[in-house]
């Protein structure tokens, strides 16, 4: 998929906004991350849990986890965190098979998406040790 919007829908209990450790460059999101390509194509990442794992996980996948539109978007596109993928051929998939880390990347450039067996989604644009760095 060509990359080229990014977009975070979130409930109305985020206010229109995101927590953000800018000094991290991590954000938290609540609901999910929607990928748009080039093509109208489009990906969701999320939170889930079940399916045989002990605790909340990501799932990414072409329809959106909830069924009910989002109270709030916010476009991210031009963040520093998502401005290095956007406009180029990216690859969606999980790091590990723990399910806690989905890879979005287009070469060496790569956003981290990632649950820390919370119902949230982090998103940052490095990993410390192939571990990831908590936003607080």
């Amino acid at each position: 998929m060509r990359l080229e919007r990014v977009i975070y829908e979130l409930f109305e209990s985020e206010g229109g906004a995101v927590r953000r450790d800018p000094a991290a460059q991590c954000d938290e999101v609540t609901r999910q991350v929607r990928l748009e390509g080039a093509a109208g194509e489009r990906v969701y990442i999320s939170w889930a849990w079940g399916r045989g794992q002990p605790d909340y996980f990501l799932e990414h996948a072409p329809g959106s986890f909830f069924t009910n539109s989002p109270d709030a978007e916010l476009d991210v596109t031009a963040s520093p965190v998502w401005r290095p993928l956007v406009r180029r051929e990216v690859i969606i998939g999980y790091r590990d098979n723990e399910w806690q880390v989905i890879e979005v990347r287009a070469g060496e450039a790569v956003v981290y998406c990632c649950s820390f067996q919370m119902d949230r989604v982090y998103v940052m644009p490095r990993l410390r040790d192939g571990r990831t760095i908590r936003c607080t």
